[in-house]
């Protein structure tokens, strides 16, 4: 026995296709419209430049007097170290503490900038999953692709989600035949997953408003003041979670 099964069309394709990349653009032109192009954020954005320009003198000045600000919670002590003089260790002491202060307030600048595209983000996510939702039932039960293999029985229940078969459809036996069997069949989750890889990307890339180089995301926030007073009170230590 068979069951006939929509298939999805080209323009049903391009539909969906055009669906994520104008929710994209959406998102992104509302996103700028209420937060990225207002003062806050551009104050938030030139201080970070200011604190990363600071942090960078810092390192450059520590690294002249031979300091190595990678180990600098090590507290290691080497022969060099044993025989400077105590105006050298002074000063020493004074860069190492200066680039740390730096450093810090490089960290918290970054953080401040992440705060402003993490609600964005969020929202942009939660949109997305929402459209998935509704384009999945518009095209449930539709297939959009054969696919040239089977695959693995994790990636089938995404690649067919939404499609049901007969278990007693019996598929053409000859060698040349492209289809084996259903699972090989590819729903519209594949099509939204492949757009929102593609499509959705290079949109963002496009209209989207890119926080500043030097700004971490969400794991350099670890290393803001009030992020490592949090992790210490719930007994983690934040140089665990710092990026080398």
């Amino acid at each position: 026995s068979t069951t006939h099964h929509p298939t999805m069309t080209a323009s049903d394709i391009v539909q969906i296709i055009g669906t994520v990349a104008i929710s994209q653009l959406v998102c992104d032109l509302i996103a700028y419209w209420r937060v990225f192009s207002g003062e806050r954020y551009e104050r938030a954005v030139a201080a970070h430049g200011r604190a990363k320009w600071k942090k960078d003198k810092a390192a450059k000045d520590a690294q002249e007097l031979g300091i190595d600000i990678d180990n600098l919670n090590k507290n290691t002590t080497t022969d060099a170290d044993a025989g400077k003089s105590g105006k050298q260790k002074s000063k020493i002491a004074r860069v190492t503490k200066a680039y740390e202060r730096a450093e810090q307030d490089c960290n918290d600048a970054s953080a401040a900038v992440t705060r402003y595209h993490m609600l964005p983000n969020m929202l942009t996510s939660v949109l997305f999953v929402i459209l998935m939702r509704i384009l999945g039932t518009e095209h449930k039960g539709q297939i959009m692709a054969i696919l040239p293999f089977t695959p693995w029985s994790f990636f089938k229940r995404i690649t067919s989600r939404g499609l049901e078969f007969d278990p007693d459809l019996v598929f053409d036996t000859d060698e040349d035949s492209l289809v084996k069997e259903t699972g090989q069949a590819a729903s519209f989750v594949l099509i939204y997953m492949l757009t929102g890889l593609s499509v959705k990307f290079y949109v963002h890339q496009l209209f989207g408003t890119k926080a500043p180089a030097g700004s971490e995301g969400l794991l350099g926030m670890t290393q803001s003041t009030w992020a490592k007073k949090m992790l210490t009170a719930a007994g983690i230590d934040p140089d665990e979670l710092k990026m080398d």
